[in-house]
């Protein structure tokens, strides 16, 4: 290719080279990015789905049943503490004694 100089000259002007580009190389390294990328999501909805069975509205029912102490009245009343996530997670996590009185009080803040 030919360009005009400054002075007039004509200069012969070098093309521009390409770049090898390594599509083979490249595809292989985009997918090898999402396949971790779609493990790493799976991996995550696995660990939700395991925390919401861990303090699920079942395991509490089943855990309240089995507390002898508690009234049917009291043991109905405790649903509706157990609508709420983080008061299953409490009422799951706290030793039995301290389960009992902490359950206990949340149903009188329903009352």
């Amino acid at each position: 290719m030919e360009v005009q100089g400054i002075v007039g000259k004509r200069v012969e002007k070098e093309p521009k080279k390409r770049k090898k580009v390594d599509v083979a190389g490249m595809m292989e390294s985009y997918i090898a990015m999402k396949t971790k990328q779609a493990e790493e999501e799976a991996a995550t909805r696995e660990r939700a789905k395991a925390d919401v069975d861990e303090f699920s509205i079942k395991k509490c029912i089943a855990v309240a049943n089995e507390i002898e102490e508690l009234t049917t009245e009291e043991k109905v009343d405790a649903f509706d503490v157990f609508m709420n996530e983080q008061k299953r997670e409490i009422f799951l996590s706290a030793d039995p004694s301290s389960r009992i009185m902490w359950l206990r009080r949340q149903l009188a803040r329903l009352a």
